[in-house]
Parts: C-alpha cells; sequence; structure tokens
C-alpha cells in the first residue's frame, strides 16, 4: 500500500505518528509532505533559520517512525491560502505518488477553532484528490489518479464525527521518541506528552481498541 500523510507543519504527523509507523512496518511505503516552511513556529528565532531547524527535526521525526519520503512544499507559515498554485502543488503529489490512502488535517474546522492553515490542507487535499481522478487538468500532472481513501486525523481541535481508533498502545513509546525530535516546538511546551498520551488514552476508553488509540474521520472509503 501507498500511504501520503499531508501536513500544513513540520510536527502536525505527530497526531498520526502511531498509525504512520505501524503502515511502514508492515511494508507500506508511505511519503510525508508538508506544505509550509515552519517558520511561524517560534518568536525568538530567525524565520529562516527556524525552516531549517524545523526541516531537519522533521526528517529525524519520520526517520524514527520509518518513512524514507520527505516532501517540503516550502509555502509561508501561518499564510496558506487555497488558490491555483497549492492546489497544483498537492494535486502533483498525488499524480505522482499515486496513493492508496491520505491522512490529512479536517477540512470542515471553523474558523477561529483551529490554525487556518491546518482547515486548508484538508480542503485543498479534498479538492485535489477530486480533480486527479478526472482525465482533465494537464497541469496537475501527467497520469490520472483516483485515491481510494481519505481519512483526517485530529489536530488541535477534537474531530466532530470519529469514524475510526487505531490502537497504538504498542507503538505509543516509537511515537513520542519521534516527537521528541520536535524540540524547537515542544521545548516550550513541556505539557504536549502528557497532554497527547491523555488525548490517546480517552480515545481508547471511548472506542475499547486498545490502552492508547489515534482517531481519525473516515472522509473517503472503498469496499472493493
Amino acid at each position: 500500500m501507498r500511504v501520503a500523510v499531508f501536513c500544513a507543519h513540520e510536527d502536525d504527523e505527530m497526531s498520526a505518528g502511531g498509525t504512520i509507523y505501524k503502515h511502514t512496518q508492515r511494508g507500506d511505503e508511505v511519503v510525508v509532505i508538508y506544505l509550509t516552511d515552519g517558520s511561524g513556529g517560534a518568536m525568538d528565532i530567525d524565520p529562516k533559520k527556524l525552516s531549517q531547524i524545523r526541516y531537519e527535526e522533521a526528517r529525524n521525526a519520520c526517520k524514527i517512525l520509518g518513512v524514507q519520503k520527505v516532501e517540503f512544499l516550502g509555502f509561508k507559515d501561518g499564510f496558506l491560502f487555497f488558490n491555483d498554485e497549492t492546489l497544483k502543488a498537492v494535486a502533483r503529489i498525488i499524480r505522482n505518488y499515486k496513493p492508496h490512502r491520505i491522512y490529512t488535517h479536517y477540512p470542515g474546522e471553523t474558523l477561529g477553532r483551529d490554525n487556518l492553515d491546518h482547515t486548508v490542507v484538508g480542503r485543498l487535499v479534498l479538492e485535489a484528490a477530486f480533480k486527479t481522478s478526472y482525465h482533465n487538468y494537464p497541469e496537475l500532472g501527467r497520469d490520472v489518479w483516483r485515491t481510494p481513501e481519505i481519512y483526517a486525523y485530529e489536530s488541535i481541535s477534537s474531530l466532530p464525527n470519529p469514524t475510526t481508533y487505531v490502537d497504538v498502545t504498542d507503538v505509543l513509546e516509537i511515537k513520542l521518541k519521534s516527537a521528541n525530535e520536535y524540540k524547537s516546538q515542544y521545548t516550550a511546551m513541556p505539557y504536549w506528552f502528557d497532554s497527547e498520551k491523555d488525548r490517546m488514552r480517552r480515545h481508547g476508553i471511548i472506542s475499547r481498541v486498545g490502552e492508547y488509540a489515534e482517531v481519525f474521520e473516515a472522509l473517503r472509503t472503498q469496499i472493493f
């Protein structure tokens, strides 16, 4: 299985880190795509330097999760918008990698409840996945591709209609080890690890799939 994980920022993949690791461990081909340059993730570091730091942190974090392919699209952090340029960039990734499954941000969040970059990524992915399945739009890449499955992962806000839970109890320590690579982000937020474990524990209790669980909302599924 080919899997594409679309993220607004370098560290957003942590919401699905355990699931990503399960994919790589069973031999699936996973690519993680970051749409922004991460330059807005701190107030006390030069933006260009911060982008370089976060790119390296992302590469290291993904390596721990077993991810071999990482893409940085380089749009400005905090100012990601739905337009021709961003849509073409996402669509070309889809037509290039031809994923069987996509994980992305939830596309329907209300303004002001989550980082707008997250919501824009979710909307770009859905529209790009729609357009790439048609023979039109040659500017999006040569090959037509219909992605069979698309799932939204949880970001800052809770998913309104969670449909799918993945037991990550057995890979929890790998997920946290990967997240620990993002020192530029989590040094100022030492509570993140405890809050993330609490959130996964709550999902585990609700779903009863395991002690710790990651949650997703199915946006597109395919039975056969």
